[in-house]
């Protein structure tokens, strides 16, 4: 699956230009349609607070073994485990911290998105490609 994320003809802002990606999550027999960023840089997949409340997740700080880095160094997180689908591609499993704070995105990283499947960034084109791991 190809994905093209330019906003097209200039002028655009660059900073818009982020390798997004729409992905449902289901959890509880809820589902949500979010859009991801695919984030080669992230050690984890994260998704924000009301995300989490949205499918129906329960926050329980004795459960919250995680904090985030980066810019949300110290964020408290838990991690969570729900089912996702990208396009036409079958059914997944996918790994997240659940960060107690909406100020962050849906982010697709290394752990465990990155595991499961190839991604491939066109960046001169703003396009990245993404296809199911090979077994």
């Amino acid at each position: 699956m190809r994905v093209n994320y330019s906003l097209g003809k200039p002028p655009y802002d660059e900073l818009q230009r982020m390798p997004l990606l729409p992905v449902t999550l289901f959890y509880g027999g809820q589902e949500l349609e979010v859009t991801a960023l695919v984030d080669s840089g992230a050690m984890m997949n994260v998704i924000p607070y009301r995300v989490g409340l949205e499918m129906g997740l329960v926050w329980d700080d004795s459960q919250t073994n995680i904090s985030l880095g980066g810019a949300f160094r110290g964020v408290p997180a838990m991690s969570i485990v729900i089912g996702g689908q990208i396009g036409d591609f079958p059914p997944m499993t996918l790994l997240f911290a659940w960060s107690r704070s909406d100020n962050v995105r849906v982010i697709l990283g290394q752990f465990n998105f990155f595991q499961e499947f190839e991604v491939h960034f066109y960046r001169s084109k703003f396009e990245f490609e993404i296809n199911p791991k090979a077994d």
